[in-house]
C-alpha cells in the first residue's frame, strides 16, 4: 500500500512538472489550492483579531469532504473522528463543547444532547469560507473559550456573472472493496439586475462504511500476585456495516432597495441518516488462573459469550433560516438579523438482540480459554477443548431484547441589531463606535427510553438463521456468527407504537441578552478594538424524577457575565505585524449537566434525598486570555508566531456531592457534576508557507506548515471537598497538533499532499457510574486517546477551461484510532476503517 501511495504522489508531481514542456499548451491562472491560501492570508492579515481562515478558490471548491475535515489544516486545529471522518473540531487543544459555531451569524444547534456541533454532516460544497477566531471582540457572542468557528455561504450580491456548477465523485473504501458511494451536487447563482441576485445549492451523499473495533472495559485490568496484569473484565470485538446518507439545500437571496439599504434571506438545511447493523462478540472472563497469568496472557474457568445483532437508522437534521438587511440612519450603519436555528437527532428506530452460552468449570484444572494481549493493541481468545462450544450456534440462548429510543430537539431564536459609525477623526487619528444588543432564547429537550423485551421472546439463536458477516478478510480476529438483522429488526414491531410519553424527559430554556460596546482606533501604525460585552444568561430546566410524570422537578438559575477586551494590531512595516490581545470567555455547562433526568430519593423519609441527576447550580467556564503574535506577510511566503495564555475557573467533571444542598434540595450524597478548581492553558502556534521557486527551480511547488504546542492542567477532587484533589491534564486537551502540505498549483495541475498530526490526550475519567468515585481512584482509571496521524492526497486537473478532474485519496496509511487506560500496554479501544479514494469531475458553465 505504502508503494502504491509513493507512486501516486511521484507521477501526479512528474507529469505536473512536465506541463510546461509543452510551449504549445495554454497557460492556465492559477485559482486553486495555492489562490485559495493566498486569499486566506491576505483576509487574515487585513483582520483586526487573531484569526485562521480556510478561503475556496471558488464557491465549495475545498479540497476536504466535510466542514471540520476542511479546518483541520488550520493551526491549533485537530478534529475527533467517527468511523473514519471528522466530526467535532477541537480548537487550540480544547473540547467542541468549549467552542462557540455559527453559521451566517446563527448559532449552529447541536443535535446531540450537549452543546458540542457535530461537522460531518455539514458537506463542504455549501460553504464559502470558514473563519476561526482565536480572540474575540466585543461585537462577538462571548460562548467558546476554545474559540469561535464562523462557517460562511457566498452572497449573491458578490457573483460577477451567471454561475452553474456540476460536481461528481465516486469513493472507493479498502474494508468494502467497493466503489459504491457516489455524491454529486448542483450549484446554480445569479445576480438577475444590479437590485437582486440568488443562489441556490443542493448536495448529496451516500456512503457504505465498514469498519471495526475491539475493546475493554472500564476499569479491565487487574495485578495477580506475580506482579503482572490481567483481563478483568470484558473484552469485545465490533463489526459496523452502515450507509451513511447526506443531503444538504441552501439558499440565499440578496435585495438592494436603494444605495442605503439591503435586505437578505438565507436558508440551509442539512440531513444526516445512518442505516447502521452492527455486530458484537463480546466475552466476560472470570474465575482466572493465578498460575497462568505471564506478562502477556492469562487463562480462566468460565467465560461468557454474547452476540449482539444490532440494527439502528438514526437521522440528524440541522436547519437555519436568516432575515436580515442593513441600512443607514444618518451617520450609522445599521444591521438587523433575525434567526431560526432547529437541530434534532431522532434515534427511535434501534433495535439490539443478545444470545448467551457460557463455559463454566467448577473444580479441577480444566480452563475454558486464554487471553492474550502480546499485541497490546488487539486481544486474542483461544477456545480450550470445554470452551468449544462457544462457537456452536445451537448453544446460544435468547438473553436480551432492547429498543432504545431518543429524540432530541434544539431550537434558537434570536434577534440582533448593530449600529457602526462612520469614521471620525479622534485627537488626530481615525476612529468608530459600534454598538448593538443581541436577545436569543434557546430550547433544548431529550426524550429517551429504553424497552426491555426479552421476557417476550424465548426462540435461540439458530431461529434467526445465524451467520458470520462479510468483509472480514481484515479482521485480527475471525468473527463468527450472529443473528440475521433482517429477522430481528421487525421483532420491534410486537411492542410499537412506543410510548414516549413515558420516557425519561428533560426540557431547558436558556435566555440570553447582551449589550456590547466597541471602538475601533486607527493610527498611522496601529489599529487598536476595544470595548466591553455584557452577556445576562437565564434558563429553566425541568424532567421527571425516574421517568414518573406525577414527580416533575423544576429548577431554575440566572448569572450575567461582564467582558472587556482590547485587540492590538501593529505594524511595523509593510511586511510585519504584532499582536497583542485580552479578553474575556466563557463556555456555558452541557444542557445535559444541569438538565435533571434524576434517579432520587428520599429512602429513610427523613428528608435526605441521594441518588443521580444533573446539576442545575452549574458555573460556567469562565476564562481569562492573553494573546501575543508575530506575523510576517512576504511576496512569496508567510511566517507567524503566536503565544497564548488561558486562566480557566469553575471547570465540569463528574462528581459525587456529600451533604449539599443542590437546585434547593439536599443530598447525603448525590451522583452528578461539578464545579472543579482552576485550570490554566499556556500554548503556542507556528505558522509558515513559502513558494518554493522563491529559493529553489520549483515553480508551481509550495509548502504550508503548522504546530501548536499546549501545556494545560486542572485541579480535581474525585469523592468531592472531602476527598484529596490532584492534578490531570485538561481534558480533550492535546499537548501537539501539526500539519504540513507539500503542494504544486500550476497550469492545468492542482496537487496536495498533506500530513495531519495531533498527539494524546485524556478523554474522560472513567465511564459514568460509582466505581468512578472510589476512595483509589487515580490514573488507572482514565482513558486517554492515543496519537494520531494522517496522511491525504488531493489531485485535480483541470481538462479544458469548464471541465477538471479529481483523485483524493483519505487516510492513505489505514492508520487507526487508539484509545488505552492510562498505560498505552492497557487497551480500552482499537478501530480501524481503511483508507478511501475517490475519484470525479467538476464542471462548469
Amino acid at each position: 500500500m505504502k508503494k502504491f501511495i509513493t507512486l501516486i504522489i511521484l507521477s501526479s508531481l512528474y507529469l505536473a512538472s512536465q506541463e510546461d514542456v509543452n510551449e504549445d499548451i495554454e497557460e492556465i491562472v492559477a485559482v486553486g489550492t495555492k489562490a485559495s491560501l493566498k486569499s486566506a492570508l491576505d483576509k487574515q492579515k487585513d483582520s483586526n483579531q487573531v484569526v485562521s481562515i480556510v478561503d475556496s478558490d471558488a464557491i465549495g471548491e475545498f479540497p476536504d469532504e466535510t466542514a471540520a475535515e476542511a479546518v483541520r489544516r488550520l493551526s491549533g486545529v485537530s478534529v475527533e473522528n467517527d468511523q473514519g471522518e471528522g466530526r467535532y473540531i477541537t480548537l487550540r487543544g480544547m473540547s467542541g463543547d468549549l467552542n462557540g459555531v455559527t453559521l451566517n451569524g446563527a448559532t449552529v444547534p447541536a443535535p446531540e444532547g450537549g452543546r458540542k456541533v457535530l461537522l460531518d454532516g455539514l458537506p463542504t460544497e455549501l460553504l464559502d469560507s470558514i473563519e476561526v477566531y482565536k480572540t474575540l471582540i466585543p461585537s462577538q457572542d462571548l460562548e467558546g473559550i476554545g474559540g469561535r468557528i464562523e462557517f460562511k455561504t457566498k452572497k449573491a450580491t458578490e457573483l460577477d456573472k451567471r454561475l452553474v456548477k456540476i460536481k461528481y465523485d465516486q469513493s472507493y473504501n479498502d474494508f468494502s472493496g467497493e466503489a459504491d458511494s457516489p455524491k454529486y451536487s448542483l450549484t446554480y447563482g445569479e445576480k438577475f439586475s444590479d437590485a437582486f441576485g440568488a443562489i441556490l445549492g443542493y448536495t448529496y451523499q451516500s456512503k457504505h462504511i465498514i469498519s471495526n473495533n475491539n475493546e475493554t472495559g472500564y476499569e479491565p485490568w487487574g495485578i495477580a500476585d506475580n506482579g503482572n496484569k490481567y483481563l478483568a473484565r470484558d473484552w469485545e470485538m465490533r463489526f459496523y456495516d452502515l450507509t451513511r446518507e447526506r443531503q444538504g439545500f441552501t439558499a440565499d437571496f440578496d435585495l438592494a432597495l436603494n444605495d442605503d439599504t439591503s435586505l437578505f434571506y438565507n436558508f440551509l438545511f442539512n440531513k444526516y441518516e445512518d442505516d447502521e447493523i452492527r455486530f458484537k462478540d463480546e466475552y466476560r472472563a472470570r474465575n482466572l488462573v493465578e498460575s497462568s497469568v505471564t506478562p502477556t496472557s492469562a487463562s480462566y474457568q468460565r467465560i461468557t459469550a454474547d452476540k449482539e445483532t444490532r440494527k439502528r437508522i438514526e437521522v440528524r437534521t440541522i436547519e437555519t433560516k436568516i432575515f436580515g438587511g442593513e441600512s443607514r440612519l444618518g451617520m450609522y450603519n445599521t444591521k438587523f438579523q433575525f434567526s431560526e436555528s432547529f437541530a434534532e437527532e431522532d434515534d427511535t428506530n434501534n433495535v439490539d438482540a443478545k444470545f448467551r452460552a457460557q463455559c463454566r468449570i467448577r473444580s479441577g484444572d480444566d480452563i475454558c480459554g486464554t487471553y492474550s494481549w502480546a499485541n497490546p493493541k488487539f486481544i486474542s481468545l483461544s477456545l480450550a477443548p470445554r470452551g468449544q462450544m462457544l462457537t456452536d450456534p445451537s448453544e446460544y440462548d435468547w438473553d436480551e431484547l432492547e429498543i432504545d429510543y431518543g429524540l432530541i430537539q434544539d431550537r434558537e431564536d434570536a434577534f440582533k441589531i448593530d449600529f457602526e459609525s462612520d469614521p471620525f477623526d479622534f485627537n488626530g487619528n481615525v476612529m468608530s463606535i459600534e454598538f448593538g444588543a443581541k436577545s436569543s432564547e434557546r430550547i433544548k429537550s431529550n426524550r429517551e427510553g429504553n424497552l426491555d423485551g426479552s421476557g417476550d421472546v424465548a426462540q435461540g439463536m439458530l431461529t434467526y438463521s445465524p451467520s458470520a458477516p462479510n468483509n472480514l478478510w481484515y479482521f485480527p480476529e475471525a468473527l463468527s456468527f450472529f443473528a440475521n438483522p433482517s429477522l430481528v429488526f421487525p421483532l420491534q414491531n410486537q411492542f410499537r407504537p412506543l410510548d414516549l410519553d413515558l420516557a425519561d424527559f428533560w426540557s431547558t430554556k436558556e435566555e440570553i441578552f447582551a449589550l456590547y460596546f466597541m471602538a475601533t482606533i486607527e493610527t498611522d501604525n496601529a489599529v487598536v478594538v476595544t470595548g466591553f460585552r455584557n452577556e445576562d444568561t437565564s434558563f429553566e430546566t425541568y424532567g421527571f424524577n425516574d421517568g414518573d410524570e406525577q414527580d416533575r422537578l423544576e429548577f431554575e438559575n440566572d448569572y450575567s457575565f461582564l467582558a472587556p477586551s482590547i485587540n492590538v494590531k501593529y505594524f511595523l512595516n509593510d511586511k510585519v505585524q504584532l499582536r497583542a490581545a485580552a479578553y474575556r470567555s466563557l463556555s456555558r455547562p452541557g444542557f445535559e449537566q444541569t438538565a435533571p433526568v434524576p434517579d432520587i430519593g428520599d429512602g429513610n423519609g427523613d428528608g435526605e434525598w441521594s441518588g443521580s441527576m444533573g446539576n442545575p447550580d452549574l458555573k460556567p467556564y469562565e476564562a481569562n486570555n492573553y494573546d501575543l503574535g508575530f506575523e510576517y506577510y512576504g511576496d512569496e511566503s508567510f511566517f507567524s508566531a503566536g503565544l497564548y495564555y488561558k486562566d480557566i475557573s469553575n471547570t465540569i467533571y463528574p462528581r459525587v456531592l456529600g451533604n449539599q444542598i443542590v437546585g434547593g434540595i439536599f443530598f447525603s450524597d448525590l451522583e452528578t457534576f461539578a464545579n472543579a478548581g482552576d485550570s490554566s492553558i499556556l500554548g503556542y502556534e507556528l505558522n509558515y508557507f513559502t513558494e518554493l521557486d522563491a529559493y529553489l527551480p520549483l515553480e508551481g511547488f509550495f509548502v504550508s506548515a503548522n504546530v501548536t504546542y499546549n501545556d494545560g492542567e486542572s485541579d480535581f477532587a474525585p469523592g468531592g471537598d472531602n476527598t484529596e484533589t490532584f492534578t490531570i491534564p485538561f481534558r480533550k486537551l492535546s499537548e501537539e497538533a501539526a500539519n504540513f502540505s507539500l503542494g504544486y498549483d500550476k497550469g492545468k495541475f492542482d496537487i496536495r499532499f498533506s500530513v495531519n498530526y495531533r498527539s494524546s490526550y485524556l478523554d474522560y475519567l472513567g465511564d459514568e457510574g460509582e466505581e468512578l468515585f472510589n476512595d483509589d481512584f487515580g490514573y488507572g482509571y482514565m482513558r486517554f486517546t492515543d496519537d494520531y496521524y494522517s496522511y491525504d492526497l488531493v489531485a485535480k486537473y483541470k481538462y479544458t477551461e469548464n471541465l477538471s478532474l479529481r483523485f483524493e485519496g483519505k487516510n492513505l496509511d489505514n492508520r487507526p484510532e487508539f484509545y488505552y487506560w492510562n498505560s498505552p500496554d492497557r487497551l480500552s479501544q482499537y478501530d480501524e476503517y481503511g483508507y478511501w479514494m475517490s475519484f470525479g469531475f467538476r464542471y462548469n458553465f
